[in-house]
């Protein structure tokens, strides 16, 4: 139920805001682990809450994809985690973290 409204809410403002109907990936949801200790969050107040993913989980999930279209993102994630020089060996142990 609580996954509908989401997706009901992104199709609204995708309507809004002239957005593809499907701009909220929801077809990665069955690869979602629960949320790691220490999962980033913003915002405190009543309203949206909003938890993202750490740099780290996001560099693991593109590496898995292997998209081409993903690849600008692994570069930039690499350099903000300080390993724009790793290893095919070193990026594979980060999936498994």
């Amino acid at each position: 139920m609580r996954d509908e409204v989401v997706v009901d809410e992104a199709r609204a403002m995708a309507s809004q805001r002239k957005l593809p109907e499907d701009w909220l990936n929801t077809r990665a949801t069955p690869w979602m682990p629960p949320l790691p200790e220490g999962a980033l969050q913003r915002g405190d107040g009543p309203g949206l809450h909003i938890t993202y993913a750490a740099d780290e989980f996001l560099l693991a999930t593109k590496l898995v994809a292997q998209r081409r279209k993903d690849a600008s993102d692994i570069v930039a994630l690499a350099g903000r985690l300080h390993m724009e020089n790793a290893s095919a060996d070193e990026l594979e142990q980060v999936i498994y973290r």
